[in-house]
């Protein structure tokens, strides 16, 4: 018969497999996540490039375990994928970002309404970093346009004014950058808004292989 103290090992947050981490690993991440083989299979990518002028962190890219992760959670609602994709690097962004409001680039009502959730707000959620929804995006879901129609559809407006925000000093959330082109109208949307203290962090690059539409 099994003892009920007994310790059982966790499960692969991706996987689903149990696994047992190893102790430099429990030392480093206190509550490790995946396995070690979903975990070899994760394509870092960290890098700072400008985008509009503001410095903006990248963390993955756009491949591997992270890629296929971000879209089952956001294509198959799979919600309980969201404490992943910040888990790596949260010492390092309470460090770098201590002091600052995160705004998550927004969705659009339909895929809010589609999902049943807000992807960015939900791993926000489980860093207790500081954020709030301030911007709108108004626009159809942005895979059912061609790629020129969809960007004249497609507005960021500011929620409330200025005066009722909390900080000045902004951290532009995204999850994956394509094209860059909400997450450049999310930038000069704060700006017109007078936020002047802004960088940017998204997590996965979409653009690691080329340069296109970057003020370096």
């Amino acid at each position: 018969m099994k003892s009920e103290t007994a310790t059982e090992k966790p499960l692969c947050l991706y996987c689903l497999r149990p696994f047992e981490a190893s102790p430099i690993r429990r030392i480093i991440e206190k509550d490790p996540l995946l396995c070690d083989e979903c975990l070899s299979q994760i394509e870092y990518g960290e890098k700072i490039r400008k985008i509009d002028g503001i410095h903006t962190l990248f963390l993955f890219k756009y491949k591997g375990l992270m890629k296929e992760a971000l879209i089952q959670y956001k294509e198959r609602m799979d919600v309980a994928l969201s404490p992943l994709f910040l888990h790596f690097h949260q010492p390092i962004l309470k460090l770098l970002f201590r002091k600052r409001l995160f705004v998550p680039v927004p969705s659009t009502a339909e895929n809010m309404n589609r999902r049943g959730f807000s992807p960015l707000g939900e791993i926000l959620e489980n860093t207790a970093s500081h954020f709030e929804n301030i911007l709108s995006l108004e626009g159809g879901i942005q895979k059912q346009n061609g790629i020129v129609d969809r960007h004249r559809k497609r507005h960021v407006s500011l929620l409330r004014k200025r005066s009722e925000i909390s900080t000045d000093r902004i951290v532009l959330f995204d999850d994956v950058l394509t094209t860059g082109e909400t997450f450049r109208q999310c930038i000069a949307c704060l700006r017109q808004a007078g936020f002047l203290d802004i960088v940017g962090l998204i997590l996965l690059d979409n653009h690691f292989d080329r340069e296109i539409g970057f003020n370096l």
